[in-house]
């Protein structure tokens, strides 16, 4: 595996047309030293990998929400191994991948966080990458309908009142 690193000066992430695979993509997930992105290039073996990873997401689209704090966990497999490197998540098209922890092995792993939902509908994706290259992604809506406030205002004060 060839890797190659380059300093990030800005960001360079591009909103993904889901109807066709993806490029490999550079490194998206933050590095903890927060200085490079790296590119990745896939194996080549005997016996490639041509099966693209799964992302599950959990809670499961559909749902409704009446408090903004949403608490996420994305499961990622692979049949042979996945890129660690090369996860990326977003809420409502906005990068969030910062918010969430990445552990697990090679054909199993989790990222867990949360994130706050807007008004109305709500779009969570998670896509990931394996080390041939395979791209793999899912997409949950989730509603969140902000509490109304019920408090009556004041009356305002009448020149007869006494104060």
């Amino acid at each position: 595996m060839s890797v190659e690193s380059t300093t990030l000066s800005t960001d360079t992430t591009a909103k993904r047309d889901h109807t066709h695979p993806a490029p490999r993509p550079r490194r998206r997930a933050t590095p903890r030293d927060g200085a490079t992105t790296q590119v990745i290039q896939p194996i080549d073996q005997c016996g490639a990998d041509n099966i693209a990873p799964t992302v599950s997401i959990s809670p499961a689209t559909g749902g409704s929400y009446t408090s903004a704090a949403l608490a996420v966990t994305v499961t990622w497999r692979d049949d042979v191994a996945l890129d660690a490197y090369s996860y990326y998540i977003t809420l409502n098209g906005v990068d969030v991948t910062s918010q969430f922890n990445y552990s697990g092995s090679t054909r199993l792993a989790t990222s867990s966080g949360s994130v706050t939902l807007q008004p109305g509908q709500n779009t969570f994706t998670a896509e990931t990458w394996d080390q041939y290259g395979n791209w793999g992604y899912r997409t949950v809506t989730w509603t969140y309908t902000a509490p109304v406030n019920n408090t009556p205002a004041p009356l305002p004060a009448r020149a007869d009142d006494p104060a």
